[in-house]
């Protein structure tokens, strides 16, 4: 598996996970490097593939022992995993299910704009502000507080909506106890 993140500090980490395949199923996965990357491109992504099977191979890289390769479904992925398969010749490039299910997510995000706009407004509402959080617990001490949902982590925008359509006149009566200044 190679993929992406960044640390707290901003720094862009790239990782590869191993693990072998048997005919009774996956076996054992560890994480076998992560790497500090100046960019994430293609090119970079295949450096860090490549280096990481040096360090599995330190003697020769085992190239006809690399059968599957898992990424996320970005392009510059999709692109590296091109180049992958042409030096791992008996590599079959699989993108994670969970970014698929995400990219489903956001389709749904996209349908549904008004929602959207309202998820985005009472997370400003209520972000960085105890007053306004002061008033919801008296307003509404047995509902738990609003979601900060964060677009690049998987679900937060759908666990909101379905908080607020299960909170909504609850939370409908908070909005109305704020004042001018408090909204």
């Amino acid at each position: 598996s190679l993929d992406e993140t960044q640390d707290p500090k901003g720094n862009c980490i790239a990782h590869v996970i191993v693990g072998l395949l048997s005919q009774d199923g996956p076996g054992k996965r560890f994480l076998l490097t992560s790497e500090i990357i100046d960019k994430v491109n293609h090119g970079t992504m295949v450096d860090v593939f490549n280096h990481a099977m040096s360090l599995l191979w330190p003697h020769g890289v085992k190239r006809e022992n690399v059968l599957l390769l898992i990424t996320d479904g970005a392009a510059y992925m999709i692109k590296a995993a091109g180049e992958i398969k042409i030096l791992y010749s008996r590599v079959c490039h699989v993108t994670c299910l969970a970014h698929c299910l995400h990219r489903v997510a956001e389709a749904v995000r996209t349908c549904f704009t008004d929602v959207d706009k309202y998820i985005a407004n009472l997370k400003k509402i209520f972000l960085k502000s105890p007053s306004r959080v002061r008033i919801f617990k008296e307003i509404a001490p047995t509902v738990p507080l609003p979601p900060k949902p964060v677009l690049t982590r998987w679900g937060t925008w759908l666990d909101a909506a379905c908080y607020y359509a299960q909170y909504y006149n609850d939370v409908i009566k908070v909005l109305n106890a704020l004042t001018g200044e408090d909204s």
